[in-house]
């Protein structure tokens, strides 16, 4: 795991003393204006397109000094893969998403980009974000943070020189593409310009770890609690007090909207009343479902927005981080099984080629022998032997040669002249047998290429030999590296759970006192209108 860049900037400082206080004071919309030539007109008129988006001020208080700077919402998204990038085994604080801000306010997605409550809402998510980050004991201490929210340079200067992991690679890949199911294999696991293996999701642990299999299989019970039922519940209570529930093109009806023309009815109902009294407390009982129960349905569905809703956002968001980091454990763990195989495998191509090469050495030990023999002086009695033996064979075959042509005439594809010696006819048969198939013909070819393209196969054998062992020392390498992430990343991602877990017990139990809160104040704000409107109602009938 990378561990932060050592820093002395004023922030850092002010982090360690406790000093800094981080706040999102405001959202403000910068107008850009861009330029588009049309084409098919003569005059070649530039048309101008107006365009704008969203910028958050970001204040810092360190030591009685207020520095602000202005971030877009994609540099926030920028910053937090940055981090992931960074530290994989770490949990991140979420951020708002970007395509599913707007599922609980009045507008439509097309228009959510306007909406002030969107623009609200993501403020508010963006402030926690940053706190939880500058409260995080090791991302605090990260540079790249600091200069986020110092400002001093521009945040493309800031991420330019990034690491980047080709495990992230494939964990990123599979959350846009569907996972495949074929297992990888060792030829395939290698890239061409590195020897490290690569592992896919799909690759099944050998001696998974069974701590982080139950981890994970909670995870997932976990994640498929909260998304199938609890979320899926509250997005169905906000969508009843919103009415972000659009069909068909309708206009959404909320509940704070329907007290509002409920009140607007008694109010036309008060006009066509003839009694002054009557039409009063008519008018009284529109005024308090307009300006009582209305607004104070309002004032609370803003207040679950901020104080439940979006917390719940938060921490489908943490589960669905915790998940990954575990797979990119997991991924972390296969690449060591396949960095151990491949050991294997290399090592047993270094032992058949050292073998060859030793044998190779022996062969031309015994042959350089046989060369520094004695030459000329007198044959031994054994060759003469051997000379004369091999003249009577030839003239054995010249003799013969009459009869076989005869024999064979029919047969044979070739016609030989009656004074063809013997020896030329035995290397023509020779030769027609060594092309009288495909495969051999075909053997022949490749040899020839071979040789033309290695030269030398004893200097190609002891370059292999040389790359094997290159090989093998990277590969070594990467698995002490590799066994020693996997143990600092196992005790991390431990602290990071233990961290999460203790966070979540106590922000969720805020979250349900904050909604219990607001669902009393509630009801006793309308409690008391209509007690009161109870009272003046009982007061002119009795009148009447």
């Amino acid at each position: 795991m990378n561990h932060p860049s050592s820093c002395h900037c004023v922030i850092k400082q002010a982090l360690d003393k406790e000093k800094l206080d981080i706040e999102i004071i405001n959202a403000e919309k910068v107008q850009s204006t861009k330029s588009s030539n049309k084409r098919g007109n003569s005059s070649n008129n530039s048309s101008s397109m107006s365009s704008g988006y969203h910028v958050y001020k970001i204040t810092t208080f360190c030591d009685e000094i207020v520095k602000e700077t202005s971030r877009r919402y994609s540099e926030f998204a920028s910053l937090r893969q940055s981090l992931i990038r960074l530290y994989p085994s770490l949990i991140i604080p979420p951020i708002p998403e970007k395509h599913s801000i707007a599922d609980y306010t009045y507008t439509t997605q097309k228009k959510s980009k306007e909406d002030t409550a969107v623009i609200h809402k993501r403020k508010r998510m963006l402030d926690r974000f940053l706190k939880r980050t500058a409260a995080h004991p090791i991302l605090r201490n990260e540079h790249l943070f600091h200069s986020f929210i110092d400002g001093n340079e521009t945040w493309l200067a800031s991420i330019a020189n990034l690491p980047k992991d080709p495990l992230l690679s494939v964990l990123e890949h599979s959350f846009t593409s569907s996972i495949t199911n074929n297992l990888p294999t060792t030829s395939s696991s290698f890239s061409s310009n590195n020897v490290i293996p690569i592992p896919t999701l799909s690759y099944t642990l050998k001696y998974p770890d069974k701590e982080f299999e139950s981890s994970e299989y909670k995870l997932g019970k976990a994640a498929q609690h909260s998304v199938l039922q609890f979320e899926r519940a509250q997005k169905k209570m906000m969508r009843k007090w919103t009415g972000n529930n659009v069909i068909l093109g309708m206009t959404p009806i909320d509940l704070a909207t329907d007290y509002a023309d409920l009140g607007s009815a008694y109010q036309a109902l008060s006009l066509n009343e003839s009694d002054r009294d009557v039409a009063d407390s008519i008018k009284k009982m529109s005024r308090a479902l307009e300006e009582g129960s209305h607004q104070s349905t309002k004032k609370m569905v803003e207040l679950l927005e901020s104080e439940f809703s979006e917390h719940v956002q938060d921490y489908i968001q943490y589960l669905a981080m915790a998940k990954q980091v575990l797979k990119y454990r997991r991924l972390k763990q296969a690449q060591l099984e396949l960095v151990e195989d491949a050991i294997v495998s290399k090592k047993a191509q270094l032992r058949n080629l050292t073998k060859t090469e030793e044998k190779s050495q022996q062969l031309r030990k015994m042959m350089s022998s046989q060369d520094e023999a004695p030459l000329g002086g007198p044959t031994t009695e054994q060759e003469e032997q051997q000379q004369q033996q091999q003249e009577e064979e030839e003239e054995e075959e010249e003799a013969a040669v009459p009869s076989r042509i005869a024999r064979d005439q029919n047969h044979s594809p070739l016609d030989y002249p009656t004074n063809a010696s013997a020896p030329t006819m035995r290397a023509s048969r020779l030769q027609t047998r060594k092309w009288s198939s495909p495969r051999k013909l075909l053997s022949a070819v490749t040899y020839t290429i071979q040789g033309m393209m290695d030269t030398d196969p004893e200097q190609t054998r002891r370059n292999q030999i040389q790359k094997l062992k290159d090989t093998l020392w990277q590969l070594e390498e990467a698995k002490v590296r590799l066994r020693q992430e996997l143990k600092e990343m196992g005790q991390t991602i431990h602290e990071e759970l233990d961290r999460l877990h203790i966070q979540k017990d106590t922000e969720i139990k805020k979250m349900l006192i904050s909604f219990a809160k607001i669902h009393v104040s509630y009801c006793q704000q309308n409690c008391e209108l209509w007690k009161k409107m109870k009272e003046e109602v009982t007061f002119v009938i009795k009148d009447l």
